[in-house]
């Protein structure tokens, strides 16, 4: 495929992506998460826009985090920018839409009490828009910590294995960005090495087979 090919197949217009702007989260990329920041486990977790698969509460009620409420956006749940603020959460952890991803935070912040924690791609740290509301919001967070992938990361589910473990590299980079509220020091980028769970890497024990459209064994 050439070069060319390759960015028109994975830079897709805004009216062609899928339904609502939602795309899956692969499973390594929420442990990988869990390994690097701390959480209460007797705290109250949301995952505001979740799909079927509820990759975000099941790697959480695995690793010991059991009061988690998902919120199935993608099969005509609350629309989260809709959600009553009065309801409160101390942690969210998302992978929401893009599109409106600046009204998602500020609901973020509305909702939270503690810490959020949203998978976005790592260039939404630009545009004056989202510098003087976001990042500069008067609801007393601030961005503290940016967990950056060293490899780029596929969300479209035909490129991530039927586990959702491992997945194939696109152009996106992508990060979690961690919002505290109430934090005072400077933010701090550290970056995550995923090289492991990208398919056909030399770190990963797995390849995918494009004759047979499958993950396979190296």
């Amino acid at each position: 495929m050439k070069k060319k090919q390759i960015v028109r197949t994975y830079c897709k217009k805004k009216e062609d992506r899928n339904d609502k702007d939602c795309y899956l989260t692969p499973i390594s990329i929420i442990k990988q998460l869990l390994e690097k920041e701390k959480f209460d486990k007797n705290k109250r977790f949301l995952e505001c826009c979740s799909n079927k698969e509820k990759h975000i509460e099941k790697i959480l009620i695995e690793n010991g985090y059991n009061n988690v409420e998902s919120n199935v956006y993608e099969n005509d749940g609350i629309d989260f920018l809709k959600w009553n603020e009065n309801k409160k959460y101390d942690y969210i952890i998302s992978n929401t839409p893009y599109k409106n991803a600046n009204d998602f935070i500020i609901k973020c912040m509305k909702v939270s009490t503690e810490k959020i924690c949203l998978f976005f791609p790592l260039d939404y740290c630009n545009g004056i828009n989202r510098y003087e509301n976001v990042f500069n919001n008067k609801l007393g967070w601030k961005l503290s910590t940016m967990y950056v992938f060293v490899r780029k990361v596929m969300l479209e589910k035909s490129f991530i294995d039927k586990k959702g473990i491992y997945y194939r590299t696109g152009l996106g980079c992508y990060c979690w960005y961690i919002f505290e509220k109430n934090y005072t020091d400077n933010t701090k980028i550290i970056w995550i090495d995923n090289n492991k769970y990208v398919l056909g890497s030399r770190d990963c024990n797995f390849r995918y087979d494009n004759k047979n459209k499958k993950v396979i064994s190296k």
